[in-house]
């Protein structure tokens, strides 16, 4: 485990964790509609392409609160252990006119101006919210930076705080400080800050590596060799997706781990990475699992290697995998889709809820992943203006993340 990481590594390990991806190319986002998820078999038993049951962190029992549909997002949840939220019981002093001061990464991508956007969209749509404050660093290794701003926002005594931490553990004693002066703090990040004032908001990261891994496995007909992209070793994100890897291979007896590499969770880094291996492992691979945002890279590699891409785990899926995917009908893949326009508008609804006194349950807001492996999904979802080389993500159907529906069960009261 690194103890120590420059600055490029922590961000690598908190943001990407925040939404899955850092597509600096994007202009647009895709977003789809009627595909169904995959149906993943979890359980305590099980042959290869299932995935095994893991109980998450939850030692006051907090999730027995919750609907079974919704306790399933948490299957596997380890990061650290599920708290009562401080705010269960919260209201604040004033019905309207509230006043939200939000701690923002740089806006500096199409994705975290979107987030910003349908964040703001969805407070200012409750008629609850006079001012909403905006903060955002500019640069994604400015973590003391994002520090002062949060103690400014504090310092303007809001009626809560919006923060997207670069380095969510440094946020420990100021989220601290604001709890303890009637101040919560909401973070778009599911790994977010481990205590009691913090509700963190996100997906599930270990069912989102396991479900896309399943899905490979499932079409090698659980035989042969898989490659591993990791993007750092060391990091948070990497100890879970690792996680992840080793429950589900711990079914398949004929499938073995031929090597792993390091993408750096960069496309064009993945692609160097991959090229390198194949150059000196000409043997035949049956899959390829990456962490997310380098699926592309890695397809390329073998692309440009003349060899035919395995079906590969992509766990934030562009329009240029699936578009691949859709014109090589031979071809089968499994992919997560991550609601880049909703990456804000998510953890919108979760503040308007506290806001209105409906009281949050866990410190932990966490979401299902929505991963496909058939081409019927794909079909659903697939456009004729989708290019082999886009780097744009593709969001699941309008209303899965963080529905109304699905966020009753993790409120007091509706």
């Amino acid at each position: 485990m690194l103890l120590k990481m420059i600055p490029g590594r922590h961000f690598a390990a908190g943001f990407v964790v925040l939404c899955m991806s850092m597509f600096a190319a994007s202009s647009a986002f895709g977003a789809s509609k009627g595909a169904q998820p995959d149906s993943v078999k979890i359980s305590s038993s099980g042959g290869c392409g299932t995935v095994p049951y893991v109980a998450p962190s939850d030692p006051q029992r907090l999730l027995r609160s919750v609907p079974k549909s919704t306790r399933d997002a948490y299957i596997g949840w380890k990061d650290y252990p599920i708290q009562k939220s401080a705010w269960a019981n919260w209201k604040p002093k004033k019905k309207s006119g509230l006043s939200i001061e939000v701690v923002w990464v740089p806006l500096s991508t199409p994705i975290d101006v979107a987030g910003l956007a349908s964040l703001k969209k969805t407070l200012n749509a409750s008629g609850l919210v006079k001012s909403i404050k905006v903060q955002a660093v500019n640069s994604f290794t400015d973590v003391p930076g994002q520090l002062q701003q949060y103690q400014t926002a504090l310092s303007r005594k809001p009626d809560l705080i919006i923060a997207a931490p670069i380095a969510a553990s440094a946020f420990g004693p100021l989220v601290t400080k604001a709890g303890q002066a009637g101040i919560p703090t909401v973070n778009v990040q599911a790994s977010g800050v481990n205590n009691k004032y913090a509700v963190n908001v996100g997906t599930n990261i270990y069912l989102l590596e396991a479900f896309t891994a399943s899905g490979v496995l499932k079409a090698m007909g659980g035989k042969g060799s898989i490659l591993q992209v990791r993007g750092f070793p060391g990091i948070p994100l990497s100890a879970t997706t690792d996680s992840a890897w080793a429950k589900v291979l711990s079914r398949c007896p004929k499938v073995k781990v031929a090597g792993s590499v390091n993408g750096q969770f960069d496309s064009t880094a993945a692609k160097t990475a991959v090229q390198q291996y194949l150059a000196t492992h000409p043997s035949s691979l049956q899959g390829l699992w990456e962490t997310g945002t380098m699926a592309l890279g890695a397809r390329s590699a073998f692309s440009q290697a003349g060899r035919t891409p395995p079906p590969i785990a992509d766990g934030v899926a562009t329009r240029g995998n699936l578009a691949y995917w859709h014109n090589h009908p031979k071809y089968t893949m499994s992919a997560a889709l991550t609601p880049f326009s909703e990456l804000g508008g998510g953890p919108g609804r979760v503040v308007v809820r506290m806001l209105k006194g409906h009281g949050v349950k866990m410190n932990q807001v966490m979401a299902k992943p929505y991963v496909i492996s058939k081409r019927s999904q794909l079909n659903s979802l697939w456009k004729p203006s989708w290019k082999e080389s886009s780097t744009v993500g593709v969001d699941p159907p309008r209303g899965f993340y963080l529905s109304d529906s699905y966020l009753d069960g993790l409120f007091n009261r509706k």
